[in-house]
């Protein structure tokens, strides 16, 4: 019994060195050191902490602080929006978009410097000026492929119409009367018009006639093209000789090469400017212009979910300036506006991506099939702008008002007990109408 009494008191009392020696894995564990810090966790410490990373975070904050202050004092004075004669002036200053201005400022000081300088200028003949006003409406900004093309069909154009002026000119002069050689003719009086003559003038008006009706024709026929300003100089050639020749009672047949020399000088500084600074391929112009019009469904896309957490019906009123911005129903009209703008350069673009030889990630068939693709995705969402724009108009609508109104019970909530009529009221009513009509009776006789 002692034996049994003692063990129990040991096992509720355990003496000092047993304790000790079952508390000891826990007092190790908890006496363990910290985990020795990696290299990578000091390095990063260390830059968190460092003058520069500090002086970073610091300056972020004031931007965030400026910008935060900066967009309602711009919102008040008028610079948020910019207008729009200066907003496009930032979207514009990239590198890709200032390539083609460096091309085209280097080929307008080359035309300039050639139309100073005497020697030049006076090869180039009367129509030098047309140096700089070719430089001007076809600038160097456009890939190489489409400059060659572009130079090709003007200078083509421009000497089939100083072709067809020529064989007017030779009609003209046969037609003549009066015929002198160049030696025998004063210049003061082919100014003051004394060799001209009825038939020699009406064949030079018919050939005019029949020439800027077909050339203008080919400019209306295909619109933006090549064609567009080949279509423009060839009339500006055909009436400076068409109409110069009556004055002269010769065949004055190099009238045309005033027109055609300078547009021929003007296309062999492009067409150099293009292949020797920042030369540019079809296949990466289309790729941007693809972007340009995929960016904007890509934003409208995005922004859907920070769109819809305004509520429509939340929309200020326009003569409210100073409540908070409400539903932007024409979002998704404005980004669509901006994508469908951009598929005419992309088709312009489109057209010659199998007439260059370059490098690129896809060949032309399968950048024209993204084309195709591109005009399916535009096409339909259309229907998305609609559904915005049906929202808006149905909300500003009369059955619908801007601000809900309580609702209430379409009935009274008593109905008023209608007491039936007895046949005593009916009888008295009868008897007084009939009295009444009885005295008009009376009172007509």
């Amino acid at each position: 019994m002692t034996n049994t009494t003692e063990s129990a008191s040991a096992s509720a009392h355990p003496s000092p060195s047993s304790t000790a020696d079952a508390a000891a894995p826990h007092i190790a564990v908890s006496s363990a050191s910290p985990p020795v810090p990696s290299a990578t966790d000091a390095n990063q410490a260390e830059k968190q902490h460092s003058p520069d990373a500090i002086s970073d975070n610091a300056d972020r904050a004031k931007r965030s602080t400026l910008a935060r202050h900066w967009k309602p004092f711009a919102r008040r004075v008028g610079l948020d929006p910019l207008p729009s004669y200066v907003a496009w002036v930032g979207p514009c200053l990239t590198w890709p978009k200032l390539k083609p201005v460096i091309r085209s400022a280097l080929l307008a000081w080359i035309c300039l410097l050639i139309f100073l300088i005497a020697p030049s200028e006076r090869a180039l003949g009367n129509a030098s000026f047309l140096v700089l006003v070719a430089c001007a409406i076809q600038p160097a900004e456009v890939p190489l492929a489409a400059v060659v093309e572009r130079e090709f069909f003007t200078l083509l154009f421009v000497c089939i119409a100083w072709a067809w002026s020529n064989i007017g000119i030779a009609i003209a002069h046969a037609a003549r009367t009066t015929k002198l050689s160049q030696t025998q003719t004063s210049i003061q009086r082919v100014l003051a018009g004394d060799y001209i003559e009825a038939r020699s003038s009406i064949v030079c008006a018919v050939f005019l006639s029949i020439g800027s009706a077909v050339v203008l024709y080919i400019k209306v026929r295909f619109g933006p093209s090549p064609f567009l300003f080949a279509t423009v100089l060839s009339c500006i050639l055909m009436n400076i000789c068409l109409t110069y020749a009556p004055l002269y009672p010769y065949a004055f047949y190099s009238l045309g090469q005033s027109v055609v020399v300078p547009l021929a000088v003007k296309a062999a500084v492009n067409i150099i400017l293009s292949v020797i600074f920042f030369p540019k391929s079809v296949n990466s112009q289309f790729v941007e212009r693809l972007i340009a019009v995929l960016d904007p469904i890509a934003a409208a896309c995005g922004d859907q979910v920070k769109l819809l957490q305004t509520s429509p019906l939340d929309t200020a009123a326009p003569a409210d300036k100073d409540a908070k911005e409400g539903f932007d129903f024409d979002f998704v009209a404005r980004k669509l506006a901006a994508a469908e703008g951009g598929l005419m350069p992309l088709s312009l673009s489109s057209r010659l991506l199998t007439r260059e030889v370059s490098f690129g990630l896809a060949n032309g068939d399968d950048l024209r099939e993204f084309e195709r693709l591109t005009r399916s995705l535009v096409a339909p969402a259309d229907g998305w702008a609609y559904y915005y724009s049906s929202i808006k108009a149905d909300i500003q609508s009369a059955h619908f008002p801007k601000t809900p109104v309580p609702s209430r019970l379409a009935t009274p909530a008593i109905t008023p007990a209608i007491t039936p009529r007895t046949s005593l009221d009916h009888a008295r009513n009868t008897s007084d109408s009939g009295h009444h009509a009885t005295a008009h009776h009376v009172q007509l006789h």
